[in-house]
């Protein structure tokens, strides 16, 4: 690009700062999340002390990764993962846990496993949560009119058919509405919390309602977890305590929240009105966890497991939550059957369904193939996102992350890669993690960017960069065909 003419370098100078400011603010968002958690530890390589034998041998796999990367980046399967999830997503759009489009999605991709060829082709039926939002709107009626942007929260009940229109408090912690939880009664309760971690937001998010409601509220707002709003807001599930009367729950994007703590701070009455309309909210629908194996060439009863999980929320398309983890691991198994690069091991492709709402999808799977389950080298998945290819969280051992170090170093794009110890693995993988001895690794696709789109409208194809998108594939396709094919199993 010439930068001669003085609009040519404005233009210029404009897009770096603008380039700066996303790298800073996300390398700020992604601190907040993953470094400065007391639940994480970075795994000190200098620590590692591998048996010699084995860096060796996971040195010999360059030809294979150098291979792997040329086809990504320079061959037939440049852009291919982009183009094949955007098929996916712009034609069955979000896929709730317990809506057809969930469904036609999982029969997309069994079509596509025999398409691969792949064995064993099994569906498992899980029955999961059944919970499909109609129309919903809130609007601030006092001290002025004004649109409010609001998601309602997963599992919510639906207001009466005319709204609630009620004056609304807002409280900044549990702490704080105790103390006036004599102003909560026929109230709308607004949570204005505001903490460092996903998990304390999440967990303020997840009984909000039913704290609410015990005060006598009759509906709660919640601020949305996310630290990046465009009026954009957030949503995800929420859990009500038994015995405690079920009230209307919903997200709201941080420009209206901050801006609604500003009116009630300066003594303002707040009165809002809220319609959300629930079409089903149910504990019994039948779907499905689908898998397919590509038959390991030597040790076939090992299996290596590469997933995702089927479903979405119901707002975007499911792209980065979780496109990225079904492709990832379809695009892998494709991409080292065109290489002809066939490992020891068998390939399992995984795909959980209602993550977002039960853990149903991969416990049933666990206890389908329970008396198998040491048998597996290692489960995989990306449920993450995918901005740039960061590293992997694993857990319990950290010789593990001293393996994947080692693999790291065949890719020469993954010059900031961080391997997280983590207690419990963000993702469906946690379930063997607790409940096995087996290795559970789950890529890390977040640059501090994830949490700007994680269950919003924005959740698209359009929060996905073709060339990143890429070199995910190359670093988890490696790190897939290495674990699968290098000769002694992982540790436990």
């Amino acid at each position: 690009m010439s930068v001669n003419s003085p609009n040519q370098r404005f233009l210029f100078y404009i897009l770096l700062i603008i380039s700066l400011v996303k790298t800073v603010v996300g390398e700020f968002d992604r601190k907040y999340d993953i470094e400065n958690s007391e639940k994480y530890s970075h795994l000190d390589v200098t620590t590692c002390k591998l048996d010699p034998k084995l860096i060796e041998e996971i040195k010999s796999y360059q030809g294979s990764a150098d291979k792997i990367l040329n086809e990504i980046t320079k061959g037939s399967f440049k852009g291919k993962s982009f183009d094949d999830m955007a098929d996916f997503v712009d034609e069955i759009g979000p896929r709730m846990s317990g809506s057809k489009a969930l469904e036609n999605g999982i029969n997309y991709i069994k079509k596509l496993l025999q398409e691969m060829k792949l064995i064993n082709i099994d569906e498992i039926p899980a029955t999961v949560p059944k919970w499909i939002k109609g129309v919903e709107h809130a609007e601030l009626l006092k001290p002025k009119q004004k649109k409010l942007h609001i998601l309602a929260l997963g599992t919510s009940v639906g207001t009466p058919k005319d709204g609630i229109q009620a004056e609304a408090i807002v409280v900044n912690s549990m702490e704080d509405l105790l103390e006036n939880k004599g102003k909560a009664k026929g109230k709308i309760v607004i949570f204005n919390y505001n903490k460092k971690y996903y998990d304390e937001m999440s967990a303020i998010v997840r009984n909000a309602a039913s704290n609410a409601s015990s005060h006598g509220a009759v509906a709660a707002l919640v601020r949305s977890v996310t630290r990046l709003s465009i009026n954009s807001p957030h949503t995800k599930l929420q859990r009500y305590v038994p015995g405690v009367k079920p009230i209307p729950v919903a997200a709201l994007s941080l420009d209206d929240i901050d801006y609604l703590a500003r009116e009630y701070k300066r003594g303002k009455k707040l009165v809002i009105r809220l319609s959300i309309e629930i079409k089903a909210n149910t504990k019994d629908a039948v779907s499905r966890t689908l898998i397919g194996d590509w038959k390991g060439k030597s040790k076939p009863d090992e299996i290596v497991i590469v997933s995702g999980h089927t479903d979405s929320w119901n707002v975007g398309q499911g792209a980065q939550d979780d496109g990225v983890g079904i492709f990832l691991a379809l695009e892998t198994t494709r991409l080292l059957q065109h290489l002809d690069l066939h490992p020891k091991r068998t390939l399992r492709n995984a795909f959980w369904t209602s993550e977002e709402t039960s853990d149903q999808g991969i416990t049933v799977y666990f206890n389908k193939y329970r008396n198998e389950i040491e048998k597996h080298n290692v489960v995989m998945e990306a449920d993450d996102g995918c901005f740039k290819p960061m590293g992997f969280y694993f857990a319990k051992l950290p010789e593990v992350g001293c393996i994947l170090n080692e693999i790291a170093k065949l890719v020469p794009i993954t010059n900031s890669t961080e391997f997280v110890l983590a207690p419990a693995i963000p993702s469906d993988l946690d379930l063997f993690v607790q409940n096995s001895t087996v290795p559970a690794v789950d890529f890390i696709g977040n640059d501090g960017r994830y949490f700007w789109y994680h269950h919003t409208e924005g959740d698209t194809m359009t929060a996905i960069d073709t060339d990143d998108l890429d070199y995910c594939l190359v670093v988890y396709a490696t790190t897939a065909y290495v674990l699968a094919d290098m000769e002694p199993r992982l540790p436990r």
